[in-house]
């Protein structure tokens, strides 16, 4: 009998050692290989109201009068190689004090039943997606990261044609603003500053570390 609850305590010992070892490489190890939603991701620039460019700063096909921006938020219509895209909760938190006359931080947008949209590019050569024309490319791993002072944010790493890819297009975009969007929905918007390659960073304002810890889950998960 002694014999025999020794090995059972030396099986249940190993199931209790395979468990930690399976919790530890799944759960707590820095990169995740992610889910099929990961692998929605687009980058999209997005439309400004030209009257609230500062002095310096990039006009282009993005840039719309200041009565064009107006019309299309008060009719819903978008011009041609443009469309109205969803923001997330917290992107929309975030710019609920920042809307004004049809803009919100600069950027053409509208809110209709409660949910506020960009106007977003549609059109080859202001969107980076997975059109059938364009290599095939996905996200590599995802990591959140909270010890950044912005608050906590994804790290979302991309393969290396997904990496080449980025590279281009946002060296063709600096100056401009551009959206991430994963699932149809977007989830941060911000200028283009320097070449991006193949580490996307998505950035929660402090207090939304749930925010960020549902979209990893999603992410990881491949639900929305």
């Amino acid at each position: 009998m002694k014999i025999v609850a020794v090995l059972a305590t030396f099986v249940a010992a190993l199931v209790i050692i395979a468990v930690a070892v399976w919790l530890g490489f799944h759960l707590l190890s820095p990169d995740h290989p992610p889910g099929p939603l990961a692998n929605t991701l687009e980058v999209r620039v997005v439309a400004v109201n030209g009257a609230r460019l500062a002095a310096g700063d990039h006009a282009g096909p993005d840039a719309f009068e200041d009565a064009d921006a107006h019309r299309f938020a008060d009719t819903g219509q978008a011009p041609a190689g443009w469309k109205w895209m969803p923001v997330s909760e917290s992107v929309q938190g975030e710019l609920a004090d920042e809307v004004s006359n049809g803009s919100a931080n600069g950027y053409i947008s509208r809110t209709a039943n409660g949910q506020m949209s960009f106007l977003v590019a549609d059109s080859p050569g202001l969107a980076l997606t997975h059109a059938a024309n364009l290599p095939a490319w996905r996200v590599r791993s995802v990591r959140l990261d909270t010890s950044g002072e912005m608050g906590p944010g994804l790290m979302i790493a991309l393969d290396n044609e997904g990496g080449e890819l980025m590279s281009s297009f946002t060296q063709n975009q600096i100056g401009h603003s551009v959206a991430i969007v994963i699932g149809g929905r977007i989830y941060s918007a911000s200028r283009v500053l320097d070449r991006v390659s193949d580490l996307i960073e998505i950035h929660f304002p402090e207090g939304q570390r749930h925010a960020a810890d549902q979209l990893r889950d999603a992410l990881l998960s491949g639900s929305d």
